[in-house]
């Protein structure tokens, strides 16, 4: 896999080229790093997701969310409280995406599936599709099917990304899969107008809001525009390391 995503000192005239700044302000901008901060995050620098062995490679398969991986307090059937380690962020969006991380592998399919938490037992689909993989490795994007209902505020939603290596097995061993958490929050503060801002600013206004989805997408929404922008990959890099997604900062958009 190729390094797409080197560590490159922000230039004065890629910061200029983006918004016009005084130079104190381009010295501050220079200083700080893209990052997300999130409580309970787990401290492990090489964090992995779902891993099978099947027909589509001899090696095991780890395929990863682009999520902190988080602790969520959760209650055992005897009623006492244990820590559960869960890929889970929040999102302002109607409509999110979700980013994975998937290697090379021969499989052509992945199946997306979102589902609406109705109480701790009980979890509602809200929609399931399977997706084309170009073959390419690298970060891949989901998007909610067109006819699919937007997220609810206030709702707590668990979406999965399986690889279909063997499409007659349902089995996880063959097929690798991985979940996440999401929960719409309102727009508020800063971002209740984000439209107004400009696009660079973006990823930094969603992170300071600790909208994780929002950031990583609008990052990469630029990153895809401007693939050789160094400041851009610098934010890319530091956004991913903050959350202790170190393996993969260099794993290249796919489209």
């Amino acid at each position: 896999m190729s390094s797409s995503f080197p560590a490159t000192a922000v230039s004065q005239q890629t910061l200029q080229q983006h918004s016009p700044v005084s130079g104190g302000e381009l010295v501050a901008q220079q200083r700080r790093r893209l990052r997300f901060k999130v409580r309970g995050v787990g401290r492990s620098g090489n964090l992995q997701g779902g891993a099978a062995r099947g027909s589509c490679s001899s090696d095991p398969i780890f395929i990863t969310p682009l999520v902190p991986l988080t602790n969520k307090p959760e209650l055992t059937e005897d009623g006492k409280q244990k820590e559960v380690e869960l890929y889970s962020a929040l999102t302002v969006a109607a409509r999110p995406k979700f980013f994975v991380h998937i290697p090379q592998i021969s499989a052509q399919e992945a199946k997306f599936t979102l589902l609406k938490e109705i109480n701790e037992n009980q979890d509602e689909l809200v929609t399931e599709a399977t997706v084309a993989l170009s073959g390419t490795p690298g970060v891949v994007s989901f998007s909610l099917p067109a006819e699919a209902p937007s997220l609810e505020v206030g709702k707590t939603y668990k979406w999965s990304v399986q690889v279909i290596c063997d499409p007659s097995s349902d089995d996880g061993s063959v097929n690798p899969r991985v979940e996440g958490e999401i929960q719409r929050i309102p727009s508020t503060g800063a971002i209740a107008n984000i439209e107004q801002a400009a696009p660079i600013d973006r990823p930094q206004l969603y992170s300071d809001a600790n909208a994780w989805y929002d950031s990583v997408t609008a990052l990469a929404e630029l990153l895809t525009k401007n693939p050789n922008d160094p400041t851009l990959k610098e934010d890319w890099v530091s956004l991913l390391r903050s959350v202790n997604l170190d393996r993969i900062t260099e794993a290249p958009l796919v489209q």
